[in-house]
């Protein structure tokens, strides 16, 4: 058994957010949960990432402040730095030979194209879907010190029906002592919230079209996608014509915690296969809950009648016999409709629901002890070779 002061983790963060439990930028978020307890659990970690990066780990800074920090960047420039990691890894790698190093990529498959001389075990965990024929050519010709990690059951069939192997599933957790939760309903009010990239396929036009349909205060907190700055342009338009709709830009914990532990429900009317949606559970652990479209992982993370509802997208798209029998707008409001006019007990009940759910299913405890068994084995089975 390789015990965890034996052993030194280098993790790999993306460059356009800090590592952080503030503002956005998920994939990161995920990385400080993961090294502060892994930390806690006495194992050597360095961490590659921006300079501006809050953590416990020896840091090494890849670039001075997170690259959507910088103004004037381009889009091309900022996809060309995102793999100066993996340089960094190189000069670290070569003044610190060990044979008790494994490395955790949070790049994806950036990090395998440069790394064919890197022989070191490395864990993979895909934040995203890969999207492009590339990236899974990429990961199907990977040698077997490398192992993938999906963080969705639904993300996994996606991968593997694309010929790249899955090693294991790993859910997505975090630390419940961060989230504000309260189960009564005292508390709340009558808002509606949207945290998250101001994107097309998070589905936020129709976010905003059931706030408008039921004259709800809609906050909106997130930041631009480089790649659709014309729907973050419209999004804004759309902000300045109606005074129900609040953009906040992107939250610092706390003060995401008092929006999502205050509002009612949480809508996320996803159009594309989000791989976990880490907001679903941030929202659950203040114990609101969630109304969502069946996409993704959305039927493994939330519980249908318990911690919120979901809805099939159309008739043409059921993925599985909900509460709600309508289907795409017309079963969300309804969704939204039945959660308004819930009595107090029932309402505070679901809300008590969300948290333990959470709890049980989602804590960063979990999700580390999960990783550990894979840590521990890759460098066992290394040791061996």
């Amino acid at each position: 058994m390789i015990m965890s002061e034996d052993m030194t983790l280098l993790f790999l963060a993306e460059l356009t957010k800090p590592v952080s439990p503030h503002g956005g930028g998920g994939v990161n978020k995920i990385v400080y949960y993961l090294v502060e307890e892994l930390i806690k659990k006495k194992y050597e970690v360095v961490l590659f990432a921006s300079g501006d990066s809050e953590t416990s780990a020896k840091l090494v800074p890849v670039v001075p402040v997170h690259l959507d920090q910088i103004e004037g960047l381009e889009s091309k420039v900022k996809d060309l730095l995102k793999v100066k990691s993996v340089s960094s890894l190189f000069n670290y790698l070569n003044k610190n030979i060990s044979n008790k190093i494994v490395i955790h990529n949070h790049l994806v498959w950036r990090y395998h194209v440069f790394s064919e001389n890197i022989h070191y075990p490395t864990i993979t965990t895909l934040h995203n879907n890969p999207l492009s024929d590339y990236a899974n050519d990429v990961y199907s010709k990977l040698s077997n010190n490398n192992y993938l990690i999906s963080i969705s059951k639904n993300q996994s069939r996606i991968v593997s029906n694309s010929g790249v192997k899955i090693y294991k599933n790993i859910y997505h957790g975090i630390p419940l002592n961060l989230f504000n939760f309260s189960p009564d309903n005292k508390n709340t009010n009558n808002t509606l919230f949207y945290i998250g990239r101001i994107s097309e396929g998070k589905g936020l036009g129709e976010i905003i079209d059931i706030a408008k349909r039921y004259n709800k205060t809609l906050i909106i907190a997130g930041d631009k996608d480089d790649k659709e700055v014309d729907y973050f342009n419209y999004i804004m338009n759309k902000i300045k014509e109606n005074k129900n709709l609040r953009y906040y830009g992107e939250l610092h914990l706390n003060k995401k915690n008092e929006i999502i532990s205050k509002s009612k429900l949480f809508l996320f009317p996803i159009k594309w296969e989000e791989p976990f949606g880490l907001v679903t559970i941030e929202s659950m652990a203040c114990g609101t809950p969630v109304v969502a479209y069946a996409r993704g992982s959305i039927p493994e993370v939330v519980k249908d009648g318990e911690t919120g509802f979901i809805v099939n997208s159309s008739e043409k798209d059921i993925r599985g016999n909900w509460i709600i029998k309508k289907t795409g707008i017309e079963g969300l409001c309804e969704a939204v409709e039945r959660i308004y006019s819930m009595p107090a007990e029932q309402y505070q009940e679901m809300r008590r629901k969300c948290r333990e759910h959470v709890d049980r299913n989602f804590s960063v405890e979990k999700m580390v002890n999960e990783y550990k068994i894979v840590y521990e084995k890759m460098l066992a089975t290394n040791s061996k070779s």
